[in-house]
């Protein structure tokens, strides 16, 4: 059984511990000795949230000290957890006063919205303790703590309580912080994947204009960067609200996009569908993050479920005038274009896309030759069983069934490791004034959401 006086014991030895590693430390490398703990009161010295906190704190400190010109060597790190909690220390190179460098660690604590929960010391090569002279301050009431705690202002509880739920806090809004700056990062990715992606049939890439006389390569660059700033707003958003986006909001946050877009085209339409499909992916992902849900592809296409009705009932379909709609009125039972694949929550990504990029051993980082053959052949893959509105239009429905068959004897040829029959279907694309628009657009929201379902960050979060 544990008692006051043990506990106490306990602690001591600790710290006492710590303070000889410290001091070993300092003189086998004749360097002063910077660490960092947090400053938990009462025992034991951790909370909820406590190691996640410390973690995040000392990774701030590592850019801290690179950016203040405090150099640690790797190998000398030194972390770990006992009875005075998370530790760490590190013996630095500086090229000034340890005077100096004490002033300037603290300002890391002072910087800090929560840095009066942590304490940064400074030690000497020879084993003193650098001393600033000043008080650190009451948790909560902004009072010198030697005060507080003399004269007993707050409860040990109550100061706990009161550290655990800010950092709690505080981690919880770091959480969204990374994951909105990751969606934003894939999404970046996923388009410029699709568009720097060569060959392809009958699309833009850096090499050539495809089957497309409006629109270059740089089109799209201009295009993408245009897009980013509001997509970035969207997945920000998204993550603090209380509650998901109706489809209007959805819409008027894809006009505020797709108005972006074409000022910096010269309104050329580059990526209508995509916004589309990454307003809806993105809000389907958001949604389970902010609820704390796997993004596993039943979850993201219950989400999509959640909304698909509204654009099988559209009633813009009849009236707005793009050449999506025009396909899906003149050919009913076709059931092209990106609506009907959000009306049944995009078959054609869970069902091809995705599982294709998984079979492939896809990932950012493949050399250029194997990242390639995996893209065309989920590109493929979408092609053979998309009905794709682009093609209707430019080609009407026995283009689209050649398309089709074509994209198929190329799947199976890159299987066997033949390229011409892909490059053949590329060149006869371009010439028959042939752009699968839509399913480039399938392509690059399947890369979206396939690195997004990678990714531990957006694992389910535990504290």
């Amino acid at each position: 059984m544990l008692t006051k006086n043990s506990v106490l014991n306990d602690l001591l030895v600790a710290k006492e511990q710590l303070v000889e590693q410290k001091l070993l430390c300092a003189r086998e490398n004749h360097k002063p000795i910077v660490s960092l703990t947090l400053n938990i009161p009462g025992w034991p010295k951790d909370l909820a949230g406590a190691d996640a906190f410390f973690h995040k704190m000392l990774s701030g400190f590592y850019v801290f000290a690179k950016a203040q010109r405090i150099f640690m060597d790797e190998c000398q790190l030194r972390t770990g957890k006992s009875a005075v909690g998370n530790y760490f220390y590190a013996p630095v190179d500086f090229a000034e006063s340890i005077e100096n460098l004490k002033r300037i660690t603290e300002q890391f604590e002072h910087q800090h919205a929560l840095g009066r929960f942590i304490d940064v010391d400074v030690m000497s090569a020879n084993g003193d303790y650098i001393s600033s002279g000043k008080q650190k301050q009451c948790f909560i009431c902004d009072e010198p703590a030697n005060d507080c705690r003399r004269l007993q202002q707050h409860s040990v509880e109550q100061l706990r309580g009161f550290m655990q739920n800010k950092m709690l806090d505080w981690l919880k809004m770091q959480q969204k912080i990374t994951r909105a700056k990751l969606l934003s990062e894939y999404t970046l990715f996923a388009l410029l994947a699709e568009a720097s992606l060569f060959p392809k049939p009958g699309l833009v890439s850096p090499v050539d204009c495809g089957a497309h006389t409006d629109m270059d390569y740089n089109t799209f660059l201009v295009s993408i960067s245009r897009l980013m700033p509001e997509l970035s707003a969207f997945y920000t958003s998204a993550l603090s609200r209380g509650e998901p986006f109706s489809v209007a909001q959805l819409r008027e946050l894809g006009v505020r996009a797709e108005n972006a877009m074409f000022e910096g085209t010269q309104q050329i339409n580059t990526h209508k569908g995509a916004i589309f499909l990454f307003l809806l992916a993105g809000s389907a992902i958001t949604n389970l993050l902010r609820q704390n849900l796997s993004l596993s592809d039943e979850n993201i296409r219950n989400e999509l479920f959640k909304i698909a009705d509204y654009f099988t009932n559209d009633p813009a379909i009849a009236k707005d005038v793009t050449n999506g709609n025009a396909v899906l009125r003149n050919f009913p039972m076709q059931k092209a274009g990106i609506r009907n694949e959000a009306a049944s929550a995009l078959p054609t990504v869970f069902k091809y896309g995705l599982p294709e990029l998984r079979k492939s051993g896809y990932h950012q980082n493949l050399p250029v030759g194997k990242r390639n053959r995996a893209l065309f052949r989920t590109l493929l893959t979408i092609m053979q069983v998309n009905s794709d509105s682009n093609v209707i239009h430019r080609g009407g429905i026995g283009k689209l069934e050649t398309v089709q068959q074509k994209a198929a004897y190329s799947y199976n040829a890159l299987i066997n490791n033949q390229m011409s029959p892909y490059e053949a279907f590329c060149t006869w694309c371009k010439n028959e004034n042939i752009s699968p628009g839509g399913s480039a657009d399938l392509l690059s929201v399947s890369i979206f959401i396939y690195l997004c379902q990678q990714n531990t960050n957006f694992s389910v979060y535990e504290l």
